[in-house]
Protein backbone atom coordinates (compact mmCIF):
# COMPACT_ATOMS: atom_id res chain seq x y z
CA UNK A 1 0.00 0.00 0.00
CA UNK A 2 2.85 2.37 0.84
CA UNK A 3 4.43 1.61 -2.53
CA UNK A 4 1.11 2.31 -4.28
CA UNK A 5 0.74 5.63 -2.45
CA UNK A 6 4.26 6.65 -3.46
CA UNK A 7 3.69 5.68 -7.10
CA UNK A 8 0.29 7.38 -7.16
CA UNK A 9 1.93 10.76 -6.55
CA UNK A 10 3.90 10.33 -9.80
CA UNK A 11 7.39 10.76 -8.32
CA UNK A 12 8.99 10.67 -11.78
CA UNK A 13 7.35 14.03 -12.49
CA UNK A 14 9.42 15.59 -9.71
CA UNK A 15 12.46 15.51 -12.00
CA UNK A 16 10.89 18.46 -13.81
CA UNK A 17 10.48 20.40 -10.56
CA UNK A 18 14.04 19.58 -9.53
CA UNK A 19 15.30 20.66 -12.94
CA UNK A 20 13.64 24.07 -12.63
CA UNK A 21 14.76 24.72 -9.04
CA UNK A 22 18.36 23.53 -9.50
CA UNK A 23 18.66 25.48 -12.77
CA UNK A 24 17.55 28.65 -10.97
CA UNK A 25 20.00 28.08 -8.11
CA UNK A 26 22.87 27.39 -10.51
CA UNK A 27 22.00 30.52 -12.50
CA UNK A 28 22.21 32.52 -9.26
CA UNK A 29 25.74 31.17 -8.72
CA UNK A 30 26.64 32.10 -12.31
CA UNK A 31 25.38 35.66 -11.81
CA UNK A 32 27.56 35.94 -8.71
CA UNK A 33 24.81 36.22 -6.10
CA UNK A 34 25.41 34.94 -2.55
CA UNK A 35 23.52 31.64 -2.29
CA UNK A 36 22.23 30.23 0.98
CA UNK A 37 22.61 26.46 0.50
CA UNK A 38 20.25 25.61 3.38
CA UNK A 39 17.48 27.79 1.96
CA UNK A 40 18.21 26.42 -1.51
CA UNK A 41 17.64 22.84 -0.30
CA UNK A 42 14.50 23.89 1.55
CA UNK A 43 13.22 25.60 -1.60
CA UNK A 44 13.75 22.37 -3.52
CA UNK A 45 11.93 20.26 -0.92
CA UNK A 46 9.09 22.79 -0.67
CA UNK A 47 8.66 22.87 -4.45
CA UNK A 48 8.55 19.06 -4.68
CA UNK A 49 5.97 18.86 -1.88
CA UNK A 50 3.82 21.50 -3.59
CA UNK A 51 4.05 19.47 -6.79
CA UNK A 52 2.94 16.38 -4.82
CA UNK A 53 -0.08 18.35 -3.59
CA UNK A 54 -0.96 19.26 -7.16
CA UNK A 55 -0.59 15.66 -8.40
CA UNK A 56 -2.81 14.15 -5.69
CA UNK A 57 -5.37 16.92 -5.98
CA UNK A 58 -5.37 16.40 -9.74
CA UNK A 59 -6.25 12.72 -9.17
CA UNK A 60 -9.14 13.87 -7.01
CA UNK A 61 -10.38 16.39 -9.58
CA UNK A 62 -10.09 13.98 -12.51
CA UNK A 63 -11.87 11.24 -10.58
CA UNK A 64 -14.75 13.51 -9.57
CA UNK A 65 -15.06 14.81 -13.14
CA UNK A 66 -15.09 11.27 -14.54
CA UNK A 67 -11.89 11.81 -16.52
CA UNK A 68 -9.96 9.03 -14.77
CA UNK A 69 -11.68 5.66 -14.74
CA UNK A 70 -10.77 2.01 -15.27
CA UNK A 71 -8.89 1.54 -18.52
CA UNK A 72 -8.71 5.25 -19.30
CA UNK A 73 -6.01 7.91 -18.96
CA UNK A 74 -3.31 7.64 -16.36
CA UNK A 75 -4.95 4.66 -14.64
CA UNK A 76 -3.53 2.50 -17.45
CA UNK A 77 0.15 2.95 -16.59
CA UNK A 78 0.28 3.81 -12.86
CA UNK A 79 -1.61 3.14 -9.61
CA UNK A 80 -4.68 5.34 -9.28
CA UNK A 81 -5.92 4.83 -5.74
CA UNK A 82 -9.34 6.36 -6.32
CA UNK A 83 -10.09 4.42 -9.50
CA UNK A 84 -8.91 1.20 -7.86
CA UNK A 85 -10.96 1.91 -4.75
CA UNK A 86 -7.87 1.56 -2.56
CA UNK A 87 -8.52 4.98 -0.97
CA UNK A 88 -11.51 7.30 -0.78
CA UNK A 89 -11.67 10.92 -1.87
CA UNK A 90 -11.33 12.16 1.71
CA UNK A 91 -8.08 10.22 2.16
CA UNK A 92 -6.62 11.50 -1.11
CA UNK A 93 -7.50 15.05 -0.10
CA UNK A 94 -5.83 14.47 3.25
CA UNK A 95 -2.63 13.31 1.52
CA UNK A 96 -2.79 16.24 -0.86
CA UNK A 97 -3.34 19.00 1.67
CA UNK A 98 -0.90 17.49 4.17
CA UNK A 99 1.79 17.78 1.51
CA UNK A 100 0.72 21.37 0.84
CA UNK A 101 0.78 22.19 4.57
CA UNK A 102 4.40 21.05 4.93
CA UNK A 103 5.35 23.01 1.80
CA UNK A 104 3.66 26.13 3.23
CA UNK A 105 5.52 25.68 6.53
CA UNK A 106 8.81 25.51 4.64
CA UNK A 107 7.85 28.62 2.69
CA UNK A 108 7.10 30.52 5.88
CA UNK A 109 10.47 29.51 7.33
CA UNK A 110 12.22 30.82 4.21
CA UNK A 111 10.14 34.02 4.32
CA UNK A 112 11.07 34.70 7.94
CA UNK A 113 14.71 34.05 7.08
CA UNK A 114 14.79 37.36 5.24
CA UNK A 115 12.91 36.40 2.08
CA UNK A 116 9.43 37.96 2.61
CA UNK A 117 8.48 37.89 -1.08
CA UNK A 118 8.41 34.10 -0.89
CA UNK A 119 4.94 34.49 0.67
CA UNK A 120 3.16 36.12 -2.33
CA UNK A 121 5.09 33.91 -4.78
CA UNK A 122 4.18 30.80 -2.78
CA UNK A 123 0.53 31.83 -2.42
CA UNK A 124 0.31 32.35 -6.18
CA UNK A 125 1.82 28.91 -6.78
CA UNK A 126 -0.55 27.24 -4.31
CA UNK A 127 -3.60 28.93 -5.85
CA UNK A 128 -2.54 27.90 -9.35
CA UNK A 129 -2.18 24.31 -8.14
CA UNK A 130 -5.52 24.37 -6.33
CA UNK A 131 -7.44 25.99 -9.16
CA UNK A 132 -5.81 23.77 -11.78
CA UNK A 133 -7.91 20.72 -10.81
CA UNK A 134 -10.84 22.13 -8.84
CA UNK A 135 -13.85 20.20 -10.23
CA UNK A 136 -15.84 22.03 -12.91
CA UNK A 137 -14.13 25.42 -12.56
CA UNK A 138 -10.53 24.18 -12.73
CA UNK A 139 -8.10 25.57 -15.32
CA UNK A 140 -7.56 22.06 -16.67
CA UNK A 141 -11.25 21.62 -17.46
CA UNK A 142 -11.59 25.00 -19.16
CA UNK A 143 -8.69 24.95 -21.65
CA UNK A 144 -6.40 26.99 -19.36
CA UNK A 145 -4.26 24.16 -18.01
CA UNK A 146 -1.27 24.87 -20.24
CA UNK A 147 -1.22 28.55 -19.29
CA UNK A 148 -1.36 27.64 -15.58
CA UNK A 149 1.49 25.14 -15.95
CA UNK A 150 3.67 27.63 -17.83
CA UNK A 151 3.18 30.27 -15.14
CA UNK A 152 3.73 27.80 -12.29
CA UNK A 153 6.83 26.01 -13.62
CA UNK A 154 8.22 28.99 -15.49
CA UNK A 155 8.18 32.45 -13.86
CA UNK A 156 6.85 31.48 -10.40
CA UNK A 157 8.96 28.43 -9.58
CA UNK A 158 12.12 29.61 -11.33
CA UNK A 159 12.11 33.17 -10.03
CA UNK A 160 10.81 32.01 -6.64
CA UNK A 161 13.70 29.55 -6.25
CA UNK A 162 16.18 32.20 -7.37
CA UNK A 163 14.84 34.68 -4.81
CA UNK A 164 14.53 32.14 -1.98
CA UNK A 165 18.19 31.22 -2.26
CA UNK A 166 19.64 34.71 -2.84
CA UNK A 167 17.19 37.22 -1.41
CA UNK A 168 17.30 39.13 -4.71
CA UNK A 169 15.00 39.43 -7.72
CA UNK A 170 16.67 39.63 -11.11
CA UNK A 171 14.83 40.31 -14.37
CA UNK A 172 17.30 38.05 -16.17
CA UNK A 173 16.14 35.11 -14.06
CA UNK A 174 12.54 35.83 -15.02
CA UNK A 175 13.45 35.92 -18.71
CA UNK A 176 15.56 32.75 -18.39
CA UNK A 177 12.61 30.83 -16.94
CA UNK A 178 10.72 30.69 -20.23
CA UNK A 179 12.39 27.72 -22.00
CA UNK A 180 11.79 25.29 -19.13
CA UNK A 181 8.27 26.66 -18.72
CA UNK A 182 7.61 26.03 -22.42
CA UNK A 183 9.01 22.50 -22.33
CA UNK A 184 7.02 21.48 -19.24
CA UNK A 185 3.91 22.99 -20.81
CA UNK A 186 4.60 20.78 -23.83
CA UNK A 187 4.51 17.73 -21.53
CA UNK A 188 0.98 18.60 -20.41
CA UNK A 189 -0.11 19.35 -23.96
CA UNK A 190 1.30 15.99 -25.09
CA UNK A 191 -0.77 14.28 -22.40
CA UNK A 192 -3.90 16.16 -23.47
CA UNK A 193 -3.30 15.46 -27.17
CA UNK A 194 -3.06 11.74 -26.43
CA UNK A 195 -6.28 11.92 -24.38
CA UNK A 196 -8.37 14.00 -26.83
CA UNK A 197 -10.93 11.25 -27.41
CA UNK A 198 -11.22 10.23 -23.74
CA UNK A 199 -11.47 13.85 -22.57
CA UNK A 200 -14.11 14.61 -25.19
CA UNK A 201 -16.19 11.69 -23.94
CA UNK A 202 -15.82 13.04 -20.40
CA UNK A 203 -17.08 16.40 -21.67
CA UNK A 204 -14.17 18.43 -20.36
CA UNK A 205 -12.57 21.22 -22.35
CA UNK A 206 -8.79 21.03 -22.57
CA UNK A 207 -6.69 23.09 -24.95
CA UNK A 208 -6.29 19.97 -27.11
CA UNK A 209 -10.01 19.22 -27.34
CA UNK A 210 -10.67 22.89 -28.10
CA UNK A 211 -8.06 23.23 -30.85
CA UNK A 212 -8.36 19.74 -32.26
CA UNK A 213 -5.54 17.33 -33.08
CA UNK A 214 -3.90 19.18 -35.98
CA UNK A 215 -3.73 22.63 -34.39
CA UNK A 216 -2.72 21.16 -31.02
CA UNK A 217 0.26 19.40 -32.57
CA UNK A 218 1.30 22.68 -34.21
CA UNK A 219 1.24 24.42 -30.80
CA UNK A 220 3.15 21.47 -29.33
CA UNK A 221 5.83 21.82 -32.03
CA UNK A 222 6.10 25.57 -31.39
CA UNK A 223 6.63 24.94 -27.68
CA UNK A 224 9.36 22.34 -28.27
CA UNK A 225 11.28 24.06 -31.04
CA UNK A 226 10.53 27.54 -29.70
CA UNK A 227 12.16 26.72 -26.36
CA UNK A 228 15.42 25.94 -28.16
CA UNK A 229 15.22 29.06 -30.32
CA UNK A 230 14.49 31.11 -27.20
CA UNK A 231 17.54 29.62 -25.45
CA UNK A 232 19.76 30.66 -28.36
CA UNK A 233 18.32 34.19 -28.09
CA UNK A 234 19.12 34.22 -24.35
CA UNK A 235 22.71 33.30 -25.16
CA UNK A 236 22.92 36.10 -27.74
CA UNK A 237 21.56 38.54 -25.14
CA UNK A 238 24.09 37.24 -22.57
CA UNK A 239 21.36 36.16 -20.17
CA UNK A 240 22.88 32.69 -20.46
CA UNK A 241 26.55 31.87 -21.07
CA UNK A 242 27.89 30.73 -24.44
CA UNK A 243 28.34 27.26 -22.92
CA UNK A 244 24.54 26.90 -22.80
CA UNK A 245 24.65 26.26 -26.55
CA UNK A 246 25.03 22.59 -25.56
CA UNK A 247 21.29 22.57 -24.83
CA UNK A 248 20.73 22.25 -28.59
CA UNK A 249 21.64 18.58 -28.12
CA UNK A 250 17.94 18.09 -27.35
CA UNK A 251 17.10 19.26 -30.88
CA UNK A 252 17.15 15.82 -32.57
CA UNK A 253 14.73 14.46 -29.95
CA UNK A 254 12.51 17.52 -30.30
CA UNK A 255 12.46 17.25 -34.10
CA UNK A 256 11.65 13.54 -33.89
CA UNK A 257 8.69 14.12 -31.56
CA UNK A 258 7.54 17.07 -33.64
CA UNK A 259 7.50 14.93 -36.79
CA UNK A 260 5.65 12.18 -34.94
CA UNK A 261 2.98 14.54 -33.67
CA UNK A 262 2.48 16.31 -37.00
CA UNK A 263 1.97 12.93 -38.66
CA UNK A 264 -0.94 12.39 -36.24
CA UNK A 265 0.68 9.17 -34.99
CA UNK A 266 0.41 9.95 -31.30
CA UNK A 267 2.23 7.34 -29.18
CA UNK A 268 0.75 6.08 -25.90
CA UNK A 269 3.86 7.35 -24.08
CA UNK A 270 3.79 10.77 -25.78
CA UNK A 271 4.05 12.75 -22.53
CA UNK A 272 6.85 10.63 -20.93
CA UNK A 273 8.86 11.00 -24.14
CA UNK A 274 8.38 14.76 -23.97
CA UNK A 275 9.34 14.75 -20.28
CA UNK A 276 12.67 13.13 -21.20
CA UNK A 277 13.46 16.22 -23.27
CA UNK A 278 12.75 18.38 -20.20
CA UNK A 279 15.12 16.25 -18.12
CA UNK A 280 17.88 16.32 -20.73
CA UNK A 281 17.51 20.06 -21.28
CA UNK A 282 17.70 20.69 -17.52
CA UNK A 283 20.85 18.58 -17.15
CA UNK A 284 22.52 20.30 -20.09
CA UNK A 285 21.53 23.78 -18.86
CA UNK A 286 22.84 23.11 -15.36
CA UNK A 287 26.04 21.60 -16.77
CA UNK A 288 26.59 24.62 -19.03
CA UNK A 289 26.18 27.03 -16.11
CA UNK A 290 28.64 25.02 -14.01
CA UNK A 291 31.13 25.04 -16.89
CA UNK A 292 30.74 28.81 -17.23
CA UNK A 293 31.27 29.26 -13.48
CA UNK A 294 34.45 27.18 -13.57
CA UNK A 295 35.80 29.14 -16.56
CA UNK A 296 35.22 32.55 -14.93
Amino acid sequence: MIAKILLSVRPWSFTMTAGVVISAITLAFYYGYPVDITLALLALVGAVLLHAFVNWFNDYGDYVMGVDRIGVGTSIYRPHLLVEGALGTRQILMLSFSSAAISIAIGLYIAFSGRPLVIPIGVAGFLLGLLYSTPRVGFKYNALGELAVFLAFGPLMFLGSFYATTGFLDLRALVASAPLGMLITAVLLANNIRDIEADSRSRIKTLATTLGLKRSTIVYSILLLGSIAYTIALIALRVLPVASIITILVLPLAINLTRTSLSSEIPVDFDPKTARIVLLYSILLIASLLIAILLK
